[in-house]
């Protein structure tokens, strides 16, 4: 169970890490704006290296500190976490205007079934920045 813990951190840690799927902003109140979510290859298959890309734009206000919470649910079984909201792919403070944000390569080995992960970012004060939901049907 730790590396299919492991590999769902990992895909976890980009916002939203995507293979093929749906992607939906959660939260209509969040004060970032949701742009685009893409990935390369746009259709992995099992043990192939997966990059994705997020991009939103803040029109809210300098953002110094907060919290990333991440809800995940693998084919019926929830696991959840939070890290800082600044991370080595999401650098701090962040500023007003668009933003682009990209993920190491994942490879998708022990990842088979309905994946969906539920990323929200709030600031310091509890408010929700942005909340992306993603959910995913990998290939057995």
């Amino acid at each position: 169970m730790p590396g299919l813990l492991s590999t769902i951190s990992s895909l976890a840690l980009v916002l939203s890490p995507l293979v093929p799927g749906t992607i939906t902003s959660c939260d209509s109140t969040s004060k970032f704006i949701f742009n685009q979510a893409t990935l390369d290859p746009p259709a992995p298959l099992p043990n192939q290296n997966v990059t994705a890309m997020v991009q939103f734009t803040n029109n809210y206000k300098l953002v110094e500190n907060g919290t990333t919470t991440y809800q995940i649910n693998l084919n019926g079984l929830p696991y959840s976490y939070s890290e800082n909201l600044c991370s080595y792919n999401l650098p701090c403070p962040i500023s007003l205007g668009d933003h682009t944000v990209y993920a190491s390569p994942i490879n998708v080995t022990d990842i088979t079934g309905k994946l969906v992960i539920k990323t929200t970012y709030t600031d310091i004060d509890d408010t929700v920045l942005l909340c992306i939901t993603v959910v995913l049907k990998l290939p057995n």
